[in-house]
């Protein structure tokens, strides 16, 4: 019968064969299929229908799947016979590969010319031209085939060429894509699809039809599809407890360690109301959704858990996990499968234990046996729309080395629990791992109950210790199975409910729209796949052959990858610090990089490659030495400098090279969609849909500079052009350095990347804002003038007041057009993830008192601000719980940390594990404190790691906090930020870390040091929980709140005689030293000499005055000694002396860079990296220090 369906595109698999011939029922997935042979290469889609039905379209391609391979040297051979020794070549070597495909004759070459995609190489008869190529076009019929070859290619490529010079291409793209472009069709976009139905896959339609079946739809753009989005989430037990009643760590490779029970959350984008939940387990056969589990919802204050459920029971493991691959693949179908954690941990193990209760058949079974196992193995891996082909899942990541290989097999031979990423093969259906985004929200922990009481404005998760819940696991108690049951489901709900209220669905969907890329690509994350599917687009439709880079190219043009450095990066100013009651105005460049991308045409087609000296090669056409733009990049070795020469477009705007089109046209699109978004409101479907547009074109857009570093990550890396990037960024930073240079009054006090910030002395705002917009104005105006057209300055803000402490840490007040004064803070320690809160909130405190209203506070007013934040603070080291004091961290699995890995949270939880016995707390957030010892200990001995506790532990422990220790890392940071109020900060802190470090083993109160009373007086100021102002900072009447606040704690009275470092009566004790007055003495004699003796040597000026403020030696003394023709020519000698060992140490260094670039393509291309191997790299010499190893060096 004969349908027609619209379906969005999802994902797209190539197979063998048609569906129709191995098809699938749901009651015969076990039994043996037999074999099909190969019927060519058919093209399988999988999507969702406007209706919400799950859809897979099947059509055969026809033409076949093609290899192109450059004629790199321009042999000689006529076309026909190139061709054909290319194919054989090629072809002998995948026959070793599999001696079977001797006798195929699914392979057919042919010739075309195209110009290349990487380096600009020009036409000799029309010179701004590239020259066409001469490519073979192996077109291969068998899907079979095509792989290995494929496989040859990428080893001709990047390991042994081939040897009649022919370069293989276009490998880095998806093997389809170029017969997907051919139908019109595009992951992310809607499609029309007219054919046969059929009911040979696990879909709710199955079509199989011609290629002139499909046509895009374009008109449904506008229209989000009904996706079926699911998460899972497993349990499982680990046999018995030991001796001490606790559980080790479930270990999928050990018998007895099983997965007892999964829960499955489904909804539908396309229906309310539409939540289904599932609980699948090995428990009670008696437990019960209404009764048990309704009671247990309840009672966990999580009813919701228990609404719409279903519980099923299986006898087995076997049995749980044939159901939950039943579950997925028969009944919900999903587009998208959520978990948490789940590839480090669920996947794994459930493929482990796949492998363990389903094993495959002893060697030497019976057919008929071999048959049965493979039946039962794929009805569990089985969980996508093709489960007949389904394939054990996969491992994530880049391949593992042989020795990280054996590295793993090891450690599990010494019983370390060791989980490799892993995903199921599911066609149709993206697994996203949640714990991705949790981690990016830069949360004190990324723990799931965490990250969802942050999103879900509290709900999280329910309350079961994972010990009692082991004990559950082990009996048939219903009620007790019940509260497991809640807690599973909550888990897996969780993730999903995270990621709709981000609308994160939305955000992947315009990415596939954007990129082409399918969604489990998406989903899988990263950004180069993503760019590589545009840029393939784009060069396919330029008729261009995308002759990707090989590591084995470093050898003759060792510039491309640096010798394993990375390229000189962006202008960071060196910040002047300071607390600024001016404004301090900041103009930035919109979209920096993209913009340099798009003014200087730079892409790899434009590039000419092998000219990197200042001046172009003799010979060089005059029209193209005219059309060319020459860059000067500079190594981080500003020694080394190469010249890149890159073709500017033309006049008339034609010559745009790849990457400039595709920056031009994201960046025009986003505007378009951010123009479009403020005519929907906020909610409504369409701002959904483009508000996700657009955060998704900047996402992208922004990508391709990394992608043109990411040297041997990819196939998109040109680090000449990332050179130039940061090149023409960094002279962006100095024009608008050389403007304000001009202004009276003004001053740069930061830069970074893409931004300068300058006060502007005695202004307002107003004047200020103008001022602002002028420099950018000026600056704009130049750089047209240079041929950036691109490249726009524009004035973003005001800060007023704003306090600079370090480069990339300072802290202001943002005034910004159209907004309400914000409160901004960047790099300092209130921003720093994992300090503790007591610190924390005093550091905030300190902060924003440099930022309260200049015009109520004066500077006297935010000293004493700080004065009593720090009283209050040091009053609370003895009254604070031990949770303020916690620390967090990332802590990863045990067995990434060496055994003499002596770090303070590695330690703390191995002290948790050997005292508790309870499995390893890694893959999350680990919070720990600092004990005090409890015996002194010396302070040159004493190790922050060998007192450090897990904070749950040391609670029970009934252990003391070490003051000294959180006070001794933390004053640095305090000194640094209170300099401008406190400039005795340092002797402050001095003192109170001298009587903590002084205080008896298991002191509880440090108020006696500094004369008050045993009992701790109570805290000075309100809790930062306890202030609305900091709970919401950006509400309107925040600032008011925040003035009112300090005013009545400085307006209170004080208590009587305050005591300790932090009181307005303190002063430093006078040391002898500082005691002495009067000038320094002149140094003896004998350093004036050592002086004259660095004259003599030619040393200069500069450094002589240096030399001489080090000495003590005369201003006089040094003038008399240059007036001397000795010391004149002593200068010259040395100056030609010095410019013979500059040539001399530059060439050398073009030696390393060459050997180390050698070194680097000679690596295995499994593991291959940007960098130099380690018996490669040369030893760092230790260098010396003080004054005579400074006159050495002279």
């Amino acid at each position: 019968m004969t349908s027609t369906i619209d379906i969005y595109l999802l994902d797209s698999r190539l197979a063998p064969c048609q569906l129709e011939q191995v098809p699938y029922h749901s009651n015969r997935i076990q039994e043996h299929t037999p074999y099909v042979p190969p019927s060519g290469i058919h093209l399988q889609l999988f999507g969702r229908s406007v209706e919400g039905r799950s859809v897979v379209v099947e059509t055969q391609l026809d033409g076949g799947l093609t290899l192109s391979l450059l004629d790199e040297h321009d042999s000689a051979m006529p076309d026909a016979l190139y061709a054909e020794t290319v194919g054989e070549e090629l072809m002998q070597r995948a026959c070793a590969l599999q001696p079977e495909l001797v006798e195929t004759e699914d392979l057919t070459t042919s010739i075309v010319r195209k110009p290349c995609f990487y380096g600009f190489d020009p036409d000799p008869s029309k010179p701004l031209s590239p020259r066409v190529r001469r490519v073979v076009i192996l077109t291969i019929g068998s899907l079979k085939l095509y792989r290995v070859l494929r496989r040859a290619a990428e080893y001709a490529l990047h390991d042994e060429p081939l040897d009649c010079g022919a370069r293989p291409c276009d490998l880095a793209a998806v093997p389809h894509a170029a017969a997907m472009e051919a139908l019109g069709l595009h992951h992310g976009k809607w499609v029309q699809a007219t054919g046969q139905s059929t009911a040979a896959a696990a879909a709710d339609v199955t079509l199989a039809c011609a290629s002139t079946g499909l046509m895009p739809r374009p008109e449904l753009s506008a229209t989000l599809p009904p996706l079926v989005l699911a998460s899972y989430d497993i349990e499982c037990s680990s046999g018995a407890p030991d001796a001490a009643g606790n559980y080790a760590f479930p270990d999928a490779f050990k018998k007895g360690h099983a997965v007892r029970c999964v829960a499955v959350v489904a909804t539908s984008l396309g229906a309310a109301n539409s939540t289904r939940r599932v609980f699948l387990h090995t428990g009670p056969r008696a437990l019960s959704a209404d009764g048990h589990c309704a009671t247990a919802a309840a009672d966990e204050g999580a009813t919701e858990a228990a609404v719409n459920l279903e519980v099923r029971h299986f006898a087995t493991e076997g049995g749980l996990l044939h159901g939950l691959a039943a579950l997925l693949r028969d009944e919900i179908r999903p587009d998208v499968l959520y978990s948490y954690n789940g590839n480090a941990f669920d996947a794994p193990f459930l493929a482990q234990r796949i492998e363990q209760v389903l094993p495959d058949a002893p060697p030497g079974a019976e057919f008929e046996e071999r048959a049965a196992a493979r039946g039962r193995r794929r009805a569990a891996h089985g969980w996508g729309r093709t489960p007949m082909s389904a394939m054990p899942p996969k491992t994530l990541g880049v391949p593992k080395t042989d020795e990280q290989i054996a590295e793993i097999q090891r450690k599990r031979a010494q019983g370390k629990v060791i989980y490799e990423p892993k995903a199921f093969d599911a066609p149709g259906m993206a697994h996203h791992d949640v714990l991705d985004f949790g981690q990016s929200l830069s949360l004190e922990t990324s723990r799931l109950a965490d990250v969802a009481a942050e999103v879900l404005g509290g709900t999280t998760k329910t309350d079961l210790a994972i010990s009692d819940m082991m004990d559950i696991l082990r009996t048939d108690d219903a009620d007790g199975w019940a509260r497991v049951a809640v807690y599973n489901v909550r888990d897996a709900e969780l993730p999903l409910r995270i990621m709709l209220a981000k609308d994160q669905v939305a955000f992947s969907l315009q990415i596939a729209a954007v990129s082409g890329c399918t969604l489990p690509q998406v989903c899988a994350g990263g950004q180069q796949k993503r760019l590589q599917s545009m840029v393939q687009r784009e060069v396919r439709a330029r008729e261009l052959v995308f002759n990707e880079p090989s590591k084995l190219d470093f050898v003759a043009r060792p510039w491309l990858c640096g010798g394993g450095e990375t390229v000189k990066g962006a202008t960071v100013l060196d910040i002047k610090p300071g607390w600024y009651r001016d404004p301090v105005v900041t103009c930035d460049y919109s979209s920096l990089y993209p913009s340099i991308v798009i003014s200087r045409n730079l892409c790899p087609s434009k590039l000419l490659l092998d000219a990197v000296q200042p001046t172009l090669p003799a010979g060089t056409p005059l029209a193209l030495a005219a059309a060319v733009r020459t860059f000067r990049v500079e190594e981080r070795d500003a020694d080394l400098v190469h010249y890149h020469h890159v073709l500017q477009r033309a006049a008339d705007g034609s010559g745009v090279g790849v990457f400039p089109a595709i920056s031009e046209r994201l960046l025009a699109e986003r505007k378009a969609a951010k123009r479009e978004l403020k005519q929907h409101a906020p909610g409504s479907a369409a701002h959904a849909i483009l508000d996700a547009r657009q955060l998704a074109l900047k996402v992208i857009c922004n990508s391709l500079y990394g992608a043109l570093n990411a040297v041997l990550k990819g196939s998109l890396y040109c680090r000449p052009l990332g050179g130039i990037v940061t090149a023409e960024g960094r002279a962006a930073i100095a024009a608008i350095q050389a403007e304000v240079a001009q202004l009276p009054g003004a001053e740069v006090v930061a830069g970074d990347t893409d931004s300068v910030m300058f006060k502007l002395a005695g202004r307002t705002l107003a004047e200020a804002e103008a001022m602002g917009k002028k420099v950018a104005a000026s600056v704009t105006a130049a750089l047209r003038a240079d041929g950036a057209h691109a490249m726009e300055l524009a004035y973003e803000k005001t800060m007023l007041p704003s306090v600079f402490v370090a480069k990339k840490a300072y802290a202001y007040v943002c005034h910004a057009p159209g907004k309400l004064p914000a409160h901004v803070s960047m790099g300092l320690m209130s921003k720093k993830r994992g300090t503790a809160a007591l610190f924390k909130d005093a550091f905030i405190d300190c902060e924003r008192a440099y930022l309260l209203d200049p015009a109520s506070f004066s500077a006297a007013d935010v000293r004493r601000v700080h004065l009593l934040v720090l009283r209050d603070l040091e009053q609370s080291l003895a009254t604070a719980s031990p949770e303020a004091f916690a620390k967090t961290t990332m802590l990863k699995p045990e067995a990434a940390y060496a055994p003499n890995y002596n770090a303070p949270h590695v330690n703390a939880a191995r002290r948790l594990v050997a005292a508790t016995g309870c499995a390893w707390p890694g893959n999350a957030r680990f919070k720990f404190v600092q004990a005090q010892p409890g015996t002194p200990v010396a302070k040159s001995k004493k190790k922050a790691s060998d007192h450090s506790m897990e904070l749950g532990y040391f609670v029970q422990s009934k252990a003391a906090i070490d003051a000294a220790y959180y006070i001794s890392s933390v004053h640095n940071r305090f000194e640094a930020l209170l300099r401008f109020t406190l400039p005795d900060a340092p002797a402050r802190f001095g003192q109170l870390l001298t009587a903590l470090e002084r205080r008896p083993a298991n002191t509880k109160s440090i108020a006696s040091h500094f004369g008050a009373a045993s009992a701790p007086p109570p805290p000075l100021l309100a809790a930062a929980s306890e202030r609305a102002y900091l709970a919401n900072p950006h509400a309107e009447g925040a600032r008011a709140d925040e003035t009112t606040f300090w005013r009545l704690a400085l307006d209170a009275p004080p208590p009587p005689k305050p005591v300790g470092p932090f009181s307005d009566a303190w002063h430093a004790p006078q040391s002898l030293s500082s005691a002495r007055s009067g000038p320094t003495p002149a140094r003896p004699a004998k350093e004036a000499r050592a002086l004259l003796a660095a004259h003599g040597a030619g040393v200069s000026t500069a450094t002589l005055a240096r030399l001489a403020a080090k000495t003590g030696a005369s201003a006089p003394a040094l003038s008399e000694v240059m007036k001397t023709p000795e010391y004149e020519a002593a200068v010259g000698a040395k100056r030609a002396a010095e410019a013979e060992a500059q040539a001399v140490a530059v060439a050398s260094k073009q030696r390393k860079l060459s050997e180390d670039s050698e070194a680097i393509a000679a690596q295995p291309r499994r593991g291959a990296t940007n960098q130099v191997p380690t018996a490669t790299a040369a030893p760092r010499k230790p260098m010396g220090k003080g004054i005579a190893a400074f006159f050495t060096r002279a």
